[in-house]
């Protein structure tokens, strides 16, 4: 699926026009981005948490050795509507 059939898709269930979907979409990822470390946000999607990670050393394909530095990723922990059953 690609994102305007995504788009298309919410919008016919929701009765939501499309401008809103895609606005909502976009905003997602900057509302998520102000979490603090270890902050969870549950959702039908499942529970987005704020994941720091410490700094580390990294080896580069160069083989010298450099230090990524400490960050916070945002991690998706799926919820039951987003598991497939095999």
């Amino acid at each position: 699926m690609k994102y305007d059939q995504l788009v298309r898709a919410i919008s016919q269930r929701t009765g939501l026009a499309s401008e809103i979907v895609k606005k909502i979409l976009s905003e997602l990822p900057e509302a998520l981005s102000h979490l603090e470390d270890n902050e969870k946000v549950r959702t039908p999607l499942g529970t987005f948490v704020a994941w720091p990670k410490a700094e580390k050393k990294i080896k580069l394909p160069t083989g010298e050795e450099a230090f990524r530095k400490a960050e916070t990723v945002v991690r998706l922990r799926p919820g039951k509507a987003l598991k497939r059953k095999k």
